[in-house]
């Protein structure tokens, strides 16, 4: 559902936070103003585009199918952007004649086509030695660990956009919805039969995987400490966070649980288990 929008300081002071954290960012959940609504492209979660007052367009979402897509958007995306990821620059997106408050993802203006996308993903990438070159296959396994970690089921193709104004393309991972960190079991990671676990599989066959890079994403995420991921629940409106989700996500980083889940996942990415 959607919840009133925020006024004057309250919504400085609620979102002054990750101006702080990222202070080279362009400030992360600070609001923005809602212009126009237009078609959105498919999309499981995705509302509406909007044009907003910045002059950016965003894709919009709310909270469909009982999920508290919001906030786990907000949430998952600083901690994506906190481990070095780097999703898409996203928005508190304000409508005022509704008073409703959507996440908003920032469409990049160098996003490339999905006929370029495609082919960037299929295409194995060598030096002239015909050695694989670290970048997207170390990219890739690092994704891949970041996803099994925060339980997201759906990471499919579509998810990871591709930026062409460098070379080679810069890759950004979207689409956050279906992570359940917060409702899973502690050892429990997506299965084979879900789209996250599908994809990864095909993306091996072209750009191998790198145990320890993926090895590596979870040291990092493990180093995050627990004040900064309270910090991301407190840059979010408090009418997206999902109470329950909060809390067990909490208890995950204040005690022991980070650590099981944590050997847990190396141990099924080093026996194979989780590939």
């Amino acid at each position: 559902m959607s919840g009133p929008k925020l006024h004057g300081n309250e919504l400085t002071e609620r979102f002054t936070i990750l101006n702080e954290q990222y202070p080279n960012s362009e400030g992360q959940l600070f609001p923005v103003r809602l212009r126009t609504r237009e078609i959105p492209p498919a999309g499981a979660h995705i509302e509406f585009i909007s044009r907003a007052d910045d002059e950016n367009l965003y894709y919009c979402k709310s909270d469909k199918g009982g999920l508290p897509c919001r906030m786990r958007e907000a949430f998952y995306s600083q901690l994506a952007t906190e481990l070095a990821l780097a999703p898409p620059d996203f928005r508190v997106v304000e409508d005022e004649d509704t008073d409703e408050t959507f996440f908003g993802s920032r469409r990049m203006p160098s996003t490339a086509t999905d006929v370029a996308r495609i082919q960037f993903l299929r295409t194995e990438r060598k030096d002239e030695l015909g050695r694989r070159l670290s970048f997207p296959s170390r990219w890739f396994s690092q994704l891949y660990a970041f996803d099994l970690f925060i339980g997201n089921t759906d990471r499919s193709a579509d998810n990871i956009i591709a930026l062409n104004d460098t070379t080679p393309m810069r890759l950004r991972p979207i689409d956050f919805s279906a992570a359940n960190l917060g409702s899973c079991g502690i050892t429990e990671f997506p299965n084979g039969k879900t789209e996250t676990v599908h994809v990864a599989r095909k993306l091996r066959t072209v750009h191998s995987f790198f145990e320890d890079s993926a090895l590596q994403m979870v040291d990092k995420i493990r180093a995050v400490p627990r004040s900064v991921i309270k910090s991301f629940f407190r840059a979010m409106p408090s009418e997206w966070v999902d109470v329950g989700e909060r809390e067990r996500i909490d208890e995950i980083w204040s005690g022991s649980l980070l650590l099981e889940r944590v050997e847990a996942l190396c141990a099924g990415l080093k026996n194979g288990h989780l590939l």
